[in-house]
């Protein structure tokens, strides 16, 4: 039987953490160009990822009374996500690729589904700057978010692109197609929580 702390191992930590702790972030749109190369790359990212594992450098249970040791926070994170694109061009099986729910593999800009979200007029996916129908395709979402100086904005940026350009570096058989930077609003407001 797997322990909850074993299969946070598995789980991404921005699926469990909003990051509040967080001022910047940097969206990065990635197409893969060589599968085998890509792979190669991912396989060096992946132990990079942060996961939902506890940020406690003890989490053991507290006996009563016992204030349970801070966390930790992680200064730097990266996060990554497919579109149902990005896993057949990472060479997912199709047998594996049919088990993916309707909705993700005909993806957000497909007729049905952008109606039935209510993407239409301004909002609708020729709209898009990225994820259009006539844009692009993507396969990969890096999200970067790092921990800065809510105070400084413009050192928060370099510092934002600093991280980004580490990130990619060594990027090999994946193109960026398009970054996107983002900063927590100045009143702290939160629209999702």
């Amino acid at each position: 039987m797997t322990s909850l702390n074993e299969a946070k191992r598995d789980i991404q930590g921005f699926i469990t953490s909003g990051l509040g702790h967080t001022y910047a972030a940097a969206y990065l749109f990635l197409r893969v160009t060589d599968v085998e190369k890509a792979k190669a790359w991912l396989k060096q990212l992946v132990p990079q990822v942060l996961t939902a594992e506890s940020w406690r450098k003890n989490d053991q249970p507290c006996a009563p009374g016992e204030e349970r040791p801070p966390k930790i926070y992680p200064e730097r994170i990266i996060s990554i996500a497919f579109s149902f694109e990005g896993l057949a061009a990472i060479g997912l099986s199709d047998a594996t690729l049919r088990t993916f729910p309707g909705e993700f593999q005909q993806g957000m800009a497909a007729g049905p589904r952008s109606l039935g979200l209510g993407d239409i007029g301004t909002s609708a996916p020729d709209a898009w700057q990225i994820g259009n129908p006539a844009s692009e395709p993507y396969h990969i979402l890096l999200l970067l978010h790092a921990g800065m100086d809510a105070s400084d904005p413009s050192a928060n940026q370099a510092e934002m692109q600093q991280f980004a350009d580490e990130v990619v570096a060594d990027l090999q058989g994946v193109d960026v197609v398009y970054t996107e930077f983002a900063y927590r609003r100045y009143d702290d407001k939160e629209h999702f929580g």
